[in-house]
């Protein structure tokens, strides 16, 4: 339920930031993007959890946004990955502020050196830890 519950959430929130969503493990990455820009969710990982019947779950999140442009010039690549950053951050805190979200922690962006499709992209990964309850 919380699984689902965050899939949903993030997928709502990054087509309202206007990019194309998919989830998925990660050796489907390049099959399942089919426009930019998108957003790739690796299937969420459980990490901690707290409590018996009722306490904290914590996923470790992975995300990718991804806009097409990796042949720009270093300039305008730069001014992308700062779209995408400051588009990751709006996404993770709309999530933060989801009824059954306790915190997002360890939130890290990382622009990727090389492209994760072969469709010539720049991406921004994101990894965070989501704690949520049951």
């Amino acid at each position: 339920m919380n699984l689902s519950y965050l899939t949903r959430s993030f997928e709502r929130d990054a087509q309202s930031a206007g990019y194309e969503f998919a989830s998925a493990t990660k050796e489907y990455l390049p099959t399942q993007i089919a426009s930019f820009p998108a957003v790739f969710l690796l299937t969420p990982s459980c990490c901690s959890v707290e409590g018996r019947n009722s306490g904290k779950l914590t996923y470790r999140i992975t995300l990718h946004l991804m806009s097409k442009g990796a042949k720009r010039a270093p300039a305008n690549r730069d001014t992308l990955l700062d779209r995408l950053e400051t588009d990751a951050l709006t996404i993770f805190a709309s999530i933060a502020a989801c009824h059954r979200i306790l915190a997002v922690e360890n939130l890290t962006l990382t622009p990727a050196a090389l492209p994760l499709t072969a469709r010539g992209d720049v991406s921004m990964t994101v990894t965070a830890d989501v704690v949520t309850e049951f």
